[in-house]
């Protein structure tokens, strides 16, 4: 029987054989988010009340929107 031990990125989940790759995919995730904007359609051609796109800024000024 062989043990295997592997790493944890507590952000997304993914596992890792080598603890260094766990620690750089951990810090490559954009934590501390915060909505600058959201863009919606008009309630007669969307009545989810879902955003269409939404842009995020990070804590350090970045910006990115997504659109769905």
């Amino acid at each position: 029987m062989k043990e295997k031990k592997l790493y944890t990125c507590e952000i997304c989940h993914t596992d890792y054989a080598e603890k260094f790759a766990c620690k750089q995919c951990e810090q490559n995730h954009k934590t501390n988010l915060a909505i600058k904007g959201m863009r919606f359609k008009p309630m007669t051609v969307d009545e989810s009340g879902f955003p269409i796109s939404i842009t995020v800024v990070t804590d350090k000024g970045l910006e990115k929107v997504y659109h769905f």
